[in-house]
């Protein structure tokens, strides 16, 4: 049985990349894009790095911490990436991010909390990202914590789901993922994804320069 496999943490984030996103930028800049996930929502020009490069996909190889490049952007996204980092390379970064945007440009990105093990050094809370942006010069900023005890819950099980029944067939496969299919139906109608309460399992942040 085939079930939808996007977490409610990603479709939330990606709601609000939706939301925050401007199409019509001239020039973004995807940094840490592991497959442009994102390309659908750009209309114009887009560059895209990340430490694993891809030909097929025009990704380049760059790092978030020490790239340098002639242009500067009107739309820069770093998606999932900031994570990867201690606190010190986390402030490089965004400075180096910072000064790549032009007056007015669109920094995006995300900071996962409460979420399981990714391989990452940070999962950093929205008080202390407010602290590192406090660093930063000639930015104007918006913080958003997104997700609750329901979608962390519900990310847990698809999470269980997908690592026990990965690849083979067991009698539990099939209920199991009619079960969440129904239980992400709920979650939705009731509009439960949308309350809020004392968890969260990321930061959705708005930088303008």
């Amino acid at each position: 049985m085939i079930i939808d496999q996007k977490t409610l943490h990603r479709e939330i984030l990606e709601d609000y990349l939706c939301k925050y996103i401007n199409p019509d930028a001239e020039l973004t800049l995807d940094a840490g894009s592991k497959n442009r996930r994102y390309d659908s929502l750009i209309k114009k020009s887009s560059y895209a790095f990340d430490l694993i490069p891809n030909e097929s996909s025009d990704i380049k190889y760059g790092d978030v911490t020490k790239f340098c490049m002639k242009d500067k952007f009107d739309q820069i996204l770093c998606i999932e990436v900031l994570c990867y980092l201690d606190q010190q390379n986390i402030q490089r970064a965004l400075n180096r991010l910072i000064k790549s945007l032009k007056k007015g440009g669109l920094l995006l990105f995300t900071i996962p909390y409460c979420i399981r093990d990714n391989g990452g050094n940070l999962m950093i809370s929205e008080r202390e990202l407010k602290n590192i942006l406090a660093k930063e010069k000639r930015i104007r900023y918006k913080t958003i914590t997104f997700g609750n005890s329901t979608t962390v819950a519900f990310d847990c099980m698809l999470y269980k789901y997908k690592s026990k029944f990965h690849g083979w067939f067991t009698p539990l496969k099939i209920p199991f993922g009619l079960s969440l299919t129904l239980l992400r139906a709920v979650i939705h109608f009731l509009k439960l994804h949308q309350n809020r309460d004392e968890f969260y399992s990321g930061t959705f942040v708005v930088v303008q320069k």
